[in-house]
């Protein structure tokens, strides 16, 4: 059954995973490999108690994100506008071993 919690979940998930990978890909849109290890990678995860959902996506970039300033014009730049008006709160930590970083978003009904 689809609520409103649910679809405004769904909807800074996507925004959160999508600037998580484009934070985990170099200048010519290539994989960061980490340690040789193989591609980088981004995990999300999700937390609820029926009244709210916290949505936490992990990145290897220690990079802060930043809102863009999008022109009429640009077809992208406002996912982290809108993460911020859909949100009670948002933000972001650096991981306690320093390889990456953790946006997360706070949603209530």
């Amino acid at each position: 059954m689809d609520s409103p919690l649910a679809d405004t979940a769904e909807l800074v998930v996507s925004e959160l995973v999508t600037n998580a990978v484009s934070a985990s890909v170099d200048e010519d849109q290539r994989p960061h490999y980490a340690d040789g290890h193989g591609p980088a990678c981004v995990r999300l995860r999700l937390s609820t108690d029926r009244r709210a959902v916290l949505v936490e996506v992990w990145d290897g970039n220690v990079m802060p994100p930043e809102p863009n300033q999008a022109g009429l014009d640009d077809e992208s730049g406002r996912g982290l506008m809108l993460v911020e008006a859909l949100a009670e709160r948002w933000g972001w930590d650096l991981t306690a071993n320093g390889r990456g970083k953790i946006v997360w978003a706070l949603l209530h009904s």
